[in-house]
């Protein structure tokens, strides 16, 4: 059913038929044939199995720039975007679900689009694929590019701003759209686009007076693959805060005030300077 103008549709994911990676398909044929004469079995009519092996290809390293249709906020601008999550819109409506994550549910996208301020993280660029993983951590398969970006950033601030097992399948979905929509589109050709989508906010920081102040953001998409047990599971419990009541009593003290409250009593006295009487 054709998605209305102006319209779109969302789907939690679409699942490739076939992930990244080397496959084989083996096919073979079993005959048997039957005559008023004879019959001929199997062994008789035998077919040679036939292996193919293929490889699907997925960008691994490195995004093809004809493959980013959209991103929010625009690169390289200045504004107020801290009521609205980051996002990037991809052509291949398969992408973030093309790659199996260790360790991670069946269908977990393999991509997350974090938000980094100045001065938490430092990005490389043109670096030696072999080196664009944390230590320790090889990926299999062949690396389709020599080159590719990595960035490089402490564990506590993969904790604070990263997203969190639980967030990483919240954080990408695909859309259908009307084809004929040129801003919904947006240069697509068939009307399916996959979005990732930040956790984090690109709020202002402070000043020394309290005042907002102007922070530069970078949004990096992420590969996860290998690192997805260094997330955590879930997001830390909020600080717990404490009040404490305190009780002001104040006292004021006239002579007349407590000449009328003797009188009540039946105590009263010939009225002094302000005090209490005694």
């Amino acid at each position: 059913m054709p998605v209305g103008e102006g319209k779109f549709k969302l789907y939690a994911k679409l699942n490739p038929p076939l992930e990244a990676g080397l496959w084989r398909i083996r096919a073979n044929q079993k005959f048997s044939a039957q005559t008023p004469e004879a019959s001929l079995d199997a062994s008789a009519l035998k077919v040679d199995e036939e292996n193919i092996h293929l490889r699907i290809r997925s960008p691994r390293y490195i995004l093809p720039p004809d493959q980013i249709l959209s991103t929010y906020p625009p690169a390289n601008s200045f504004g107020s975007y801290g009521s609205r999550l980051p996002q990037v819109v991809i052509k291949r409506r398969t992408l973030p679900w093309e790659r199996r994550l260790d360790g991670a549910p069946a269908n977990t996208p393999w991509l997350a689009l974090v938000l980094i301020a100045e001065g938490e993280a430092r990005l490389e660029t043109s670096v030696d694929v072999a080196n664009c993983v944390t230590a320790g951590v090889e990926l299999d398969g062949l690396k389709e590019v020599a080159k590719g970006n990595c960035l490089a950033i402490r564990k506590s601030i993969i904790d604070k701003v990263f997203p969190t097992k639980n967030d990483v399948d919240l954080l990408a979905h695909a859309r259908e759209v009307d084809i004929h929509d040129t801003e919904l589109m947006m240069g697509d050709d068939d009307g399916f686009l996959a979005v990732v989508i930040s956790n984090r906010l690109p709020v202002p920081g402070k000043d020394e007076d309290g005042n907002d102040a102007p922070v530069k953001y970078l949004a990096c998409l992420v590969n996860l693959e290998g690192q997805y047990d260094v997330l955590l599971d879930r997001s830390p419990d909020p600080v717990p805060s404490f009040v404490t009541p305190f009780m002001v009593k104040s006292t004021v003290h006239q002579s007349m005030a407590s000449y009328d409250d003797h009188q009540v009593m039946g105590t009263a006295l010939a009225p002094r300077a302000a005090g209490i009487n005694a």
